[in-house]
Formats: C-alpha cells, sequence, structure tokens
C-alpha cells in the first residue's frame, strides 16, 4: 500500500478473520512515521466518525492534504488499528506500513 504526499487519499481496509457480521462498537486507527510506542502520533481518525464502513465490511480511512504532508516522502509511515467488540473485547489487527511517495509540488520548507 502507499500514497502520495500531499494528497487525499482515501485508504480501503477491510480486517481478515474479522467476521463481517462481528459486533464492532469503534475502530480507532493511528498512524505514525516511526513503528513504534514510543513515536509520535501524526494522525487519529475512528469509526463511527469520519471513518466510514461499507455494507461489505470495508473502512474507508479519509486523509487530508495536510495529514499526509506530516508523514516524510519516501520513506513508511505505520497505521494501527484498535478494534473494540461488543463485550469490550479487543480483537488484533497487524500494524501496517505504507510508503509515503514524494510529489514535486511542495511546498517550500520553512
Amino acid at each position: 500500500m502507499e500514497i502520495k504526499r500531499g494528497t487525499t487519499p482515501v485508504l480501503a481496509l477491510r480486517f481478515r478473520g474479522l467476521d463481517r457480521d462481528a459486533a464492532v462498537e469503534e475502530v480507532e486507527f493511528l498512524f505514525k512515521q516511526e513503528c513504534g510506542g514510543s513515536a509520535r502520533e501524526l494522525v487519529r481518525k475512528s469509526w463511527p466518525g469520519e471513518v466510514r464502513r461499507t455494507e461489505q465490511g470495508v473502512y474507508r480511512v479519509p486523509l487530508t492534504q495536510e495529514e499526509t504532508r506530516r508523514f516524510q516522502a519516501g520513506r513508511y509511515m505505520y497505521m494501527d488499528a484498535r478494534i473494540l467488540l461488543a463485550g469490550g473485547a479487543v480483537a488484533a489487527a497487524p500494524v501496517a506500513a505504507v510508503m509515503v511517495r514524494p510529489t514535486l509540488f511542495e511546498e517550500a520548507q520553512a
């Protein structure tokens, strides 16, 4: 998976092993430049909220132009998801690496 810096992508995600009809109460998506607990959080999205879920169980995570500019081009950003199920159980999801591609339309760095 990859995105281009300075654009407005929508990441389409489906969780393997999670029943489409599972009683999901909330899903949080966390994005960081480094893969580690102490790395700085750059973007956080949630469902219900900004994230949409299709009838097929695909989560559509929109990123703004400003949000994609927070990530360094030519490096990976990392996305983790916390899936809260009815009854308080938390389903596992692997951390995903997303390559951030550069753009020729970069704004001047201050």
